[in-house]
């Protein structure tokens, strides 16, 4: 099904699929949700697991990919889902919501599914990894795919350069759950041609500019995405999560080419 209008914001759209393997009809469903990167093709990231259903284990899914179109707020801005928050719009609460209403109205369960695979890759890489940072007890594991910018754990920067302020930006009862974060599996993915150099618009960075340079900047965060992919695995690893990274050699920046890798990896922790 596709383009599901969500009932508590009507701005917004998911689609999903559903996916049993032969003989596993029994079997409890799970959710895998992908979520896409800015050419917002949600449609194309399900098709695409529907097309590599066989790399993930035998069972039941339903696999949900929202929309969040660019612009929602009139002024052309494609980046704001990316960061979780824009304005009065919370995208971690809306991806919940979507999850509810395929949940009970679309699937007729009796309860949300309580947590669920996550894939990310490049835009959608961006939201999944600070979703983590929010939500990790909703999460069972997760595929970063080669986000463009990243955040890292670090309470030297604000939001979204690191993670102070985090509790406040988002008005969270708890600061960063380390010990969560540490139950969930995750992988990490770039290709090594994946070099191209990424400039962070300036509505991104201009709290960090103001009091600092785009040196310090490039420092931190990488210039392009192979280095930043690196950057956040050592942050991760340093940070004690359970985090893996695989370098894809002669991939530049396909988000289609490395669902089967996802899917392999998902399967691998059944």
């Amino acid at each position: 099904m596709d383009n599901i209008q969500l009932k508590t914001d009507t701005r917004f759209t998911y689609s999903y699929r559903l996916y049993c393997s032969p003989g596993k009809e029994s079997d409890p469903l799970q959710l895998l949700v992908a979520v896409h990167g800015n050419e917002r093709d949600a449609k194309g990231l399900l098709e695409g697991y529907e097309q590599n259903a066989n790399h993930l284990a035998p069972g039941n899914y339903a696999m949900l990919s929202p929309l969040f179109p660019a612009g929602i707020l009139g002024d052309g801005w494609e980046q704001g889902y990316k960061f979780l928050h824009e304005k009065d719009i919370r995208y971690d609460t809306l991806l919940f919501d979507m999850i509810h209403q395929l949940c009970h109205h679309d699937l007729h369960l009796q309860q949300d599914i309580p947590t669920f695979l996550l894939h990310g890759y490049s835009g959608g890489g961006q939201f999944v990894h600070r979703l983590f940072y929010l939500h990790p007890e909703r999460i069972t594991a997760l595929f970063v795919g080669a986000p463009g910018a990243i955040t890292v754990i670090s309470d030297e920067h604000h939001w979204w350069y690191g993670t102070r302020g985090m509790k406040k930006a988002f008005d969270l009862h708890g600061g960063l759950d380390l010990n969560a974060m540490k139950k969930v599996p995750v992988m990490m993915l770039v290709g090594d041609k994946d070099t191209n150099d990424m400039v962070y618009s300036k509505k991104a960075t201009e709290k960090f500019l103001a009091t600092s340079s785009q040196e310090a900047l490039d420092a931190i965060m990488g210039r392009n995405r192979l280095e930043r992919m690196h950057i956040l695995y050592n942050n991760w690893k340093q940070a004690g999560l359970n985090v893996q990274l695989q370098v894809i050699p002669g991939l530049g920046h396909n988000g289609a080419r490395v669902v089967p890798n996802a899917a392999a990896f998902f399967a691998s922790l059944a």
